[in-house]
């Protein structure tokens, strides 16, 4: 009897250890001090019993943008459910991850992509633009000072307004080759959900699984781009 009851346990803490080990919190990457919150989204799949339930999560951003930073963890109590990372991911500029519930429970994440846009890009380059534009008319008004106390020669005059001249092309041109290039901060979503019942006992009369998602986007200052949530629930013997 002792003997039965220590394989009993034995068999029990195999099982558990397995349970465990099927969790999964995906973190790659880091946050850099110019990255920001491109998207986070939050995941939700309530349990059905008998039933491993699994989602697609797709996220797109424009040509200018690169993910630095992937982090989905579990919210509230612990599910055993597992992340998996599809396609994409550190350097790109999309990532595709897969969420995937243990038998009989289902799963709530939170999803948050981190990297660098194109909005950031350009704030920086008007920024330099700026402090250009400041230096170069501080230098002006130092000139004019400079002439009216006949410090400098006119020769030396002639050379800085010379060289200020050649600031102010330098920034017309680079102003005229980054026309047209636009601050839209538009964000286009599409979430779409797939729920399909394959079992072959009561196929027709099983309701599908109710799928719960959103998007919370980080204010207006996020990337171009879009998300893409593909679910699915298979019954299991």
């Amino acid at each position: 009897m002792k003997s039965f009851l220590a394989i009993l346990i034995v068999v029990l803490a195999v099982q558990s250890a397995e349970i465990r080990s099927s969790r999964s919190n995906l973190n790659i990457g880091s946050v850099r001090p110019y990255d920001r919150l491109l998207q986070r989204t939050f995941i939700y799949q309530p349990a059905r019993p008998n039933a491993i339930q699994y989602q697609d999560y797709m996220f797109r951003g424009n040509s200018s943008v690169r993910i630095s930073g992937l982090f989905v963890n579990e919210v509230g109590y612990t599910q055993y459910g597992t992340v998996s990372l599809l396609a994409g991911g550190i350097g790109y500029s999309n990532v595709t991850v897969r969420i995937q519930s243990a038998k009989g429970y289902g799963y709530y994440y939170q999803l948050d992509v981190w990297g660098r846009s194109n909005v950031l890009v350009r704030s920086r380059s008007t920024m330099r633009r700026y402090i250009i534009v400041i230096t170069l008319f501080l230098i002006k008004i130092n000139l004019v000072h400079l002439e009216e106390e006949k410090v400098m020669e006119d020769s030396d005059i002639i050379s800085f307004i010379r060289l200020y001249a050649r600031f102010l092309q330098e920034i017309r041109t680079r102003r005229r080759h980054s026309h047209g290039r636009t601050n839209s901060r538009n964000i286009s979503e599409v979430i779409e959900s797939h729920d399909k019942d394959i079992s072959k006992k009561n196929c027709e009369n099983t309701k599908p699984v109710p799928l719960t998602s959103f998007a919370a986007f980080a204010g207006d200052k996020c990337a171009t781009g879009y998300v893409k949530i593909n679910g699915l629930c298979a019954e299991v013997d």
